[in-house]
């Protein structure tokens, strides 16, 4: 704390500052009122009495982090504002007085702005808050490595101009505080080029804030909602950047990614991406931050937890497909497939659910655009794909038993048991999930019997489609068993959805 004597040599320099820019002809009374404090020297014990910080026998602060407080200075009728950081005039003072006591610099060519202005080696810190230390632009390399053998001095490499590094780096700050999202350790966020703020942040845009299921609806609302705005208040010259900020180490800070495109382009390929990630007729979508978390995640305590740098690393993967219009990366997608083929690895409910949600939406994507097929929300009684019809009995077989429970009842079906031994052998795999069903049968024939035959009839004409002379029938499956199981899953329970045991009974014979 340089403000406090005792605390370090900065002190004497802060006086020595103060003093030299309330003597110059840039004075501001506000500026006098805190020099006069600071000359005091009793910002502890005031600190102390007010219950702020508590003070050692020997007058300093107990806590170390204590010396890194900030202060901020009000100081009464002394401008149309009390606080210092809200007024103008003092900004203005201090910019006009620091520029003249710079004036005896050395000037060159900025290599940002091409004009020619003061140059500068030292840059602002503090644009990411958690990491307060770390540099865009830094030069300290002038022992051990010295720039690598490349250059002998930090201008040889580039030169900015001062006017040119203080308004980029506040310019960022402002950005990070007002328009980010983090993720892990790393801070995502977007801005237009022209005047005037974004009509929203990127966490509604692109959904990297954590929603929960009955939030959706309300969320795809807003999103198209602010879709629609967006592209009514922008112009075709509009230009969106969309750039990610990480603090790889202490002292340094990193661009990972960055993007620009026209406005227009924007507002649709975010659209576009919610329109084929779309999982249900209600329009359902997961956000990025859910890929992220099912694909490399594991349940503890009813939540994803997944490593930090894993998921920021994820998330900015999937902006680029946002932004890019690129499919979905391969492992992505095979992460969140073998998921799907492991449900027993999931104790809550929702959390199978969303997996589940989350690998078809997957697949159908990845699917739709890299190979150019046309896989939607419909089950596709047509397809003939092996590891599509056996993903389709496997939906039956869970169905059928889940039928027989009660509503308290929480077992887990046989077909979610045996489901990833089904995806690497499902024949043989079949034959004893088939014979397990028995039992199961038997109950519905009692009391469901027209739900029954409807089961058999679907396993009799899936069967009738599938090649059984074929040589590799018992081997591994394809991610395209994710869709059979998840278009017939969805097929039966909204065929079902509200018949009674009544109705039931009369369907029998149908």
């Amino acid at each position: 704390m340089f403000l406090a004597p005792g605390l370090g040599g900065n002190h004497e320099k802060y006086k020595k500052q103060l003093s030299e820019w309330e003597r110059s002809e840039y004075s501001h009374p506000k500026l006098s009122a805190v020099l006069h404090y600071v000359q005091s020297g009793s910002i502890l014990s005031d600190l102390a009495d007010h219950g702020v910080l508590t003070l050692t026998p020997d007058g300093k602060p107990e806590k170390e982090e204590c010396l890194k407080y900030l202060v901020r200075w009000v100081v009464l009728n002394t401008g149309t504002y009390d606080e210092a950081w809200r007024d103008r005039e003092l900004l203005d003072s201090y910019i006009h007085w620091y520029g003249q006591k710079l004036s005896n610099g050395t000037y060159g060519i900025c290599g940002i702005t091409w004009r020619h202005d003061m140059l500068t080696d030292t840059h602002a810190k503090g644009i990411l808050a958690y990491a307060y230390g770390a540099k865009l632009i830094s030069s300290n390399d002038s022992s051990e490595f010295t720039y690598r053998g490349r250059f002998c001095r930090p201008e040889e490499a580039a030169t900015i101009g001062y006017t040119a590094s203080q308004k980029a780096h506040n310019a960022l700050r402002w950005l990070v505080s007002t328009q980010r999202v983090r993720v892990g350790k790393r801070t995502f966020l977007w801005w237009k080029l022209s005047e005037g703020e974004s009509e929203s942040g990127i966490d509604v845009l692109l959904g990297m804030a954590k929603r929960n299921e009955e939030d959706f609806l309300n969320f795809r609302k807003q999103l198209r909602e602010t879709l629609s705005g967006y592209r009514n208040h922008t112009s075709v010259d509009d230009t969106v950047l969309i750039a990610s900020l990480e603090a790889a180490t202490t002292g340094r800070l990193s661009v990972p990614y960055y993007s620009e495109l026209g406005a227009g382009d924007f507002a649709e390929r975010v659209q576009r991406w919610y329109d084929i990630m779309t999982y249900d007729s209600r329009g359902h979508t997961p956000t990025l931050r859910q890929l992220a978390e099912f694909a490399f995640g594991n349940e503890r305590t009813g939540k994803m937890n997944v490593d930090e740098d894993v998921l920021a690393a994820t998330v900015q993967r999937l902006l680029q497909c946002v932004i890019d219009c690129a499919p979905l990366p391969k492992d992505i997608v095979f992460a969140l497939v073998h998921k799907f083929s492991r449900p027993l690895a999931f104790v809550e409910r929702y959390n199978l659910n969303m997996m589940q949600n989350l690998a078809f939406t997957a697949v159908k994507s990845y699917r739709n655009q890299l190979f150019k097929e046309e896989w939607n929300l419909g089950l596709d009684t047509t397809c003939t794909d092996r590891s599509y019809l056996f993903g389709r009995l496997l939906a039956i077989a869970e169905k059928l038993e889940n039928d027989t429970y009660g509503k308290d009842d929480r077992r887990t079906a046989n077909a979610l048991r045996y489901q990833f031994a089904f995806s690497q052998h499902p024949m043989s795999t079949w034959k004893t999930l088939y014979e397990k069903l028995t039992p199961y049968k038997e109950r519905l024939r009692k009391n469901r019997p027209g739900r029954l035959s409807d089961y058999e009839k679907l396993i009799g004409e899936i069967s009738d489609l599938i090649q059984w002379d074929d040589p590799n029938l018992n081997t591994g499956l394809s991610e395209l068993y994710v869709l059979g199981y998840y278009h017939q899953r969805q097929a039966l329970y909204t065929k079902y959805s509200g018949v009674t045991k009544e109705n039931d009974n009369e369907n029998e014979g149908e």
